[in-house]
């Protein structure tokens, strides 16, 4: 009898664009590590602030802070729209 094949082990990337919505980034982040505390395997938090002109990017920064390795952020130099 041949052992069953493991599972490889893979990372799971959830990518958030953001545009103007610092009153929205501490519960969006908050709400996406309790739906994964109890996810077994690596996994990351992707903010993309899209050129935001208001607070978006500095809470971002500040929850990857908060959190650590699980929440990176990307901050792009304007606004790119969603066609980008």
């Amino acid at each position: 009898m041949t052992a069953a094949p493991t599972l490889p082990s893979h990372r799971l990337s959830v990518v958030v664009p953001l545009y103007n919505e610092a009153d929205n980034v501490a519960p969006l982040v908050e709400r996406v590590h309790a739906a994964l505390a109890d996810y077994g395997f690596p996994w990351e938090l992707v903010l993309v602030d899209d050129g935001s002109s208001d607070e978006t990017a500095d809470r971002a920064a500040a929850a990857a802070r908060q959190y650590g390795r699980h929440v990176r952020l990307v901050e792009l130099t304007r606004n790119f729209k969603q066609t980008a």
